[in-house]
């Protein structure tokens, strides 16, 4: 496994140094084992860290150095403590998701395409809904958002009921979870792999 291999190579050099590791799915002890009395973290950041909007959980075994860790991570957005098993999970849930949005975002323009929306002007409404939403959602429970925008017998009540007839929402849901095994399956192959190795 090429991340160990890594750290074996650098080891002597980084024994006793704080490491934050975004590599997925490598546990601690693995770290721990190479590197003995480093302090050793675990991120998974999303692509949104380039803006320096990400959302970054972080997971470590010692916590010696938490804070400056955090004032530096938060540099590149949100931070946020976890356990281990909930940092793999976010592989899927925070660091992966960001892709499938954009599929999402893509069907909504080639829709907006066909409904005879110039392009660039599609995408500047979309952009704006989006981030729009996001923001909004800081402030108010979902459920609260759609209810504000529904009305009777409205074009958003069809939208939702459309979406829902054709399992738009259970196919978002199913490809989650359905991912989320493999997630399992992965880490599962990764730490017999890891046991080989150590």
């Amino acid at each position: 496994m090429k991340v160990i291999e890594i750290f074996r190579k650098i080891a002597l050099v980084i024994k006793q140094k704080i490491v934050i590791s975004t590599a997925a799915l490598i546990p601690l002890r693995a770290y721990k084992q190479i590197l003995g009395d480093a302090e050793i973290y675990r991120a998974m950041p999303n692509i949104c860290v380039e803006i320096n909007k990400g959302f970054i959980p972080i997971c470590g075994n010692k916590k010696e150095n938490a804070e400056a860790i955090e004032k530096i991570l938060g540099l590149l957005g949100e931070v946020e403590w976890v356990d281990e098993d909930t940092l793999d999970k976010f592989t899927l849930l925070s660091a992966s998701i960001p892709a499938l949005i954009t599929e999402i975002i893509d069907a909504m323009e080639l829709a907006a395409l066909e409904l005879g929306i110039p392009n660039e002007l599609s995408k500047k409404a979309i952009r704006n809904v989006l981030i729009g939403t996001a923001e909004l959602y800081r402030e108010k429970d979902l459920i609260a958002i759609r209810n504000d925008i529904a009305t009777p017998k409205g074009i958003t009540i069809k939208l939702l009921l459309n979406s829902l007839r054709s399992n738009v929402k259970l196919s978002i849901i199913d490809t989650l979870i359905n991912t989320s095994k493999e997630l399992d399956n992965l880490i599962n192959y990764y730490d017999k792999i890891i046991k080989l190795n150590l």
